[in-house]
Parts: structure tokens; C-alpha cells; sequence
């Protein structure tokens, strides 16, 4: 990719040092691995504000019922497999009568038992030779209004002190969890940032992104935030980074950066056709607000992309264009069938 696009390799500091010559450069290319992280969350919000991020981007802060999850989860090994145990649960026998969703309106219901995340179990991956089930050796549970866990040893046959270890294990990582950011949070805050850059896809994979110039500011902050924080709390193996890549204008860049913008556009909006068309075909078919509100939101940014780009390119993109038009008029039809 690098070849083909002619350009270099360069760090957020670096990316700095061009950022001026704006005419020379139609933005960036941008790639990131994020390798295994905790960062305390109010050292994260300190580096925001150290590199310029702007907060609207801070990772949402990780709930307790997430980090008992995340913690549990962990305490699998060759031995042992974590699993949701069954709790018993009140469901209606028959749907509340709708538009009574204001007023006392009584439900019959039942006693079900339902898997349920708050509830682990810790569980022998060796069936007994009395029975095919695995053998429970304990249970954790998760109580989410006061945020305490839980642990009940079950298991009689010397494995306490597995169990044991496991739950030491489980409540000293369900501390860090609850306060840190995990590397998860991070891609999932690059992913977010990403797409805000009115960004594109050049492979398939979706592993390299070209940005506009206009967002040249908030790339060299994150990029630097990024550097910054694989320094401090990488973990070992993958180290973190972000790697940014300045595409020269020319006219061999703009014809294929053209190219790829009306390849994944086009894609989309085929995708959302589908569905839509799929809906419309269905006798009385009915689709929820918020699905509707979805497809509207999607179409929307694709044409303010598209209008972004055309202004970078100095190109119109009439294919994408066409399938707008398609696509509007389909979303017109559908809201006829958007349930009240």
C-alpha cells in the first residue's frame, strides 16, 4: 500500500511538521494495532486533555456488572470452564395489551429459569463417572445493586482449593477492571474516532483508512495519545501503536482514493436496499423505530461524505449518487410501515 500511494511512514510528531503544508496534501493514511492495556481511568482523562482529545471520545467507564463478567471469565484454565448458571425469572404467559402501557394493567405470568450472566458458574471440564454433566465446583454471584460478589463452593472432591484461588483471583481483577480501561475500550474508541474522520477503507479488511486532510488536528492528537499510552501501560507482547502515512495530491492518488470511497459507499447503501426491499415485499411488515432511524442516520452520513469528498477531489460521484436517489426514495416507502 505504501508503494502503490508513494508516501512515507511517519509518527504523530512528525505529522506535526506537515500539518502547514495543507495544499500538498490531499490527508493521511492511518493504521493501528492495539496490544494488551489497563489504563486507570482518570489517567486516561489526564492524557485527553495532555494531547488534545477532545472528551467526547473518552471510552465509556466500564460497568461493574461488565468488569464481574470480564473478571470471571478469566478464571477458565485447562481444568476449568466458566459458564452462566440459571436463575429463575418471571416472564408474562400472555403480551401486555397494547396502548395499555400507561395504566395498571395486570399480566399473567410463569416461572422460568433463564441463563444469566451475574450468575457463574465454575465448572470441571472431567464429567464424573456417575454422571455425563460436568461437576460444579462453586458459584459466583453478582448482586448489581450493591456491586459485591458472591462465591459458593459446592464441589466436595479436593478441588476447594481451586476454587478458592479462583475466586482470590476473580476479586482482585474485578478491582482493576472496574476502575481501568481495557484494550477492548480502545479499539472500540478508535473505531469511534475513525469513523468521525469521515474516513474510508482502502482494503477489504478494513485494517488501513484514509482520512481527509481536514482532520490532520485530531489525528496527530491521537496518534501522540496512542504513542503515549503504549508507552506507559503496554503489556507484554503486542506493543500498541498508530501508524500515519501523508498522501501526496496527485492525480493518481485522487482516481483511487475515488475509487474506494464509491466502492464501500455503494456497498452500503446496496446492503441497506436489500434489507429494505427484503421489508417491503412482506405483506404488513413492520419495522421499528429505531431500525428506521438507523437506515435514515446512514444515509445521512453518506451524503455528507459524499459531499466532502467531492469537494476534496475536486470530482462528482455520480454512482454513488444514483444509488442515494434509489435508496431515498425506498427509505420514503418504508416509513410508511415504521411501527407507531
Amino acid at each position: 500500500m505504501a508503494e502503490e500511494l508513494n508516501v512515507a511512514k511517519v509518527n504523530g510528531n512528525e505529522l506535526r511538521a506537515i500539518a502547514d503544508e495543507k495544499a500538498t496534501y490531499l490527508g493521511n493514511l492511518l493504521w493501528y494495532t492495539v496490544g494488551g492495556m489497563e489504563i486507570p481511568i482518570e489517567r486516561m482523562k489526564e492524557l485527553f486533555k495532555k494531547h488534545g482529545v477532545p472528551e467526547k471520545y473518552l471510552p465509556k467507564e466500564p460497568r461493574t456488572v461488565d468488569a464481574f463478567k470480564s473478571a470471571s471469565k478469566e478464571q477458565e484454565n485447562e481444568k476449568y470452564i466458566v459458564v452462566d448458571g440459571e436463575v429463575e425469572i418471571e416472564v408474562p404467559v400472555e403480551p401486555k395489551p397494547r396502548g395499555k402501557q400507561g395504566k395498571d394493567v395486570k399480566v399473567k405470568t410463569k416461572t422460568v429459569l433463564r441463563k444469566d450472566a451475574k450468575y457463574r458458574l465454575f465448572v470441571n471440564k472431567e464429567a464424573t463417572k456417575d454422571t455425563e454433566s460436568l461437576p460444579v465446583v462453586g458459584t459466583w454471584k453478582f448482586d448489581h445493586d450493591t456491586g459485591k460478589i458472591t462465591a459458593t463452593s459446592i464441589d466436595t472432591n479436593g478441588r476447594e482449593a481451586d476454587f478458592k484461588a479462583a475466586t482470590e483471583n476473580l476479586l482482585r481483577r474485578y478491582e482493576i477492571l472496574k476502575t481501568h480501561y481495557t484494550d477492548k475500550d480502545i479499539r472500540d474508541m478508535l473505531r469511534t474516532i475513525v469513523h468521525s474522520m469521515n474516513s474510508i477503507s482502502l482494503r477489504p479488511s478494513g485494517a488501513v483508512y484514509f482520512a481527509p486532510i481536514e482532520h490532520e488536528k485530531l489525528l496527530i492528537s491521537v496518534s501522540n495519545l496512542i504513542e503515549e499510552i503504549a508507552n506507559e501501560f503496554s503489556k507484554t507482547g503486542t506493543k500498541s501503536e498508530m501508524t500515519t502515512v501523508p498522501v501526496v495530491d496527485t492525480k493518481k492518488q485522487r482516481d483511487l482514493i475515488y475509487v474506494k470511497f464509491e466502492t464501500e459507499a455503494i456497498a452500503e447503501i446496496e446492503k441497506m436496499l436489500v434489507e429494505t426491499t427484503s421489508l417491503l415485499k412482506k405483506q404488513g411488515a413492520e419495522i421499528v423505530p429505531s431500525k428506521f432511524r438507523e437506515y435514515c442516520e446512514a444515509l445521512d452520513y453518506i451524503k455528507q461524505n459524499k459531499a466532502k469528498y467531492e469537494a476534496l477531489l475536486q470530482q462528482t460521484l455520480d454512482k454513488t449518487q444514483a444509488q442515494l436517489d434509489i435508496l431515498q426514495q425506498q427509505l420514503m416507502q418504508v416509513s410508511e410501515r415504521v411501527r407507531s
